[in-house]
């Protein structure tokens, strides 16, 4: 039974073949869960528009809040040009946008933003590759990884920051985590070296995609036990919550009940 939807949306402009390539990072680390994987389906999206995403007046077309990835993406770059970073998009407003928009609440599902603008966090950092937050979803920036024509040049790297972030969106590391550290956040201390769920202090992940290229040529997960096991807790959580809200509705329409 379908949990929730991934969807793969992106920024206008940004070369269509990320998505794909995103498609096929999601689909390898939904892989390490295969009592799971078919519940939540993945659908590319690309730039996407809603119906009447978009408003005349006054001779001008306005775009209406939530009905565009394009309408959350403008809203980053205003908040980064009011912080002297016109060349750069404010991922924690796009977070905000995104936690806020009631599409998440009609329609079950996990985001995944991909920009060719660089993100920065907050005004004390430079910039961020991406941020993942569990149950709502994760934004990931493809500018550091293409080059000046906008095609993707260092694809694996790309796709190993991409499985990392959504990987805090299925709770791989949560809080309190046993074989975890706080650094940027809780990440994985896989003694083998091979998680993609480990953080570097430097924010390299290019070893980190290298052991993962590696295990992958001899059929290991790109994740390590203790992450697959946060996982299938996660979803597991998510199915059991789905299996009593279905008992609810079913109880109350058999009251006559509508809610």
């Amino acid at each position: 039974m379908k949990q929730r939807d991934i969807f793969i949306v992106s920024q206008d402009g940004l070369n269509p073949e990320v998505n794909q390539i995103a498609v096929e990072a999601i689909s390898e680390l939904m892989a390490c869960f295969p009592s799971y994987k078919n519940d939540y389906p993945i659908t590319n999206l690309g730039a996407w528009k809603d119906d009447g995403y978009i408003y005349p007046k006054n001779g001008q077309f306005y775009l209406v809040p939530y009905k565009s990835t394009r309408w959350h993406i403008e809203n980053a770059k205003r908040d980064a040009v009011n912080d002297g970073r016109p060349n750069q998009l404010n991922a924690s407003t796009l977070f905000q946008t995104m936690q806020e928009d009631p599409t998440n609440q009609e329609i079950p599902q996990f985001t995944i933003l991909l920009t060719k603008d660089d993100l920065y966090p907050n005004r004390q950092m430079n910039y961020c590759l991406g941020m993942g937050d569990e149950g709502i979803g994760c934004i990931v920036s493809a500018r550091r990884f293409s080059d000046a024509n906008g095609n993707l040049i260092d694809r694996e790297n790309f796709k190993t920051v991409l499985m990392h972030e959504f990987g805090h969106v299925i709770g791989l590391t949560y809080e309190g985590r046993e074989n975890s550290a706080d650094i940027y956040g809780t990440h994985c201390t896989d003694e083998d070296g091979l998680c993609i769920m480990q953080q570097r202090s430097n924010g390299d992940f290019s070893d980190i995609t290298q052991a993962r290229l590696g295990a992958k040529a001899y059929g290991i997960p790109p994740i390590c036990n203790d992450c697959i096991k946060a996982g299938n807790q996660f979803f597991a959580k998510e199915r059991q919550q789905a299996n009593v809200n279905k008992i609810v509705q079913e109880t109350l329409k058999n009251l006559g009940i509508r809610r």
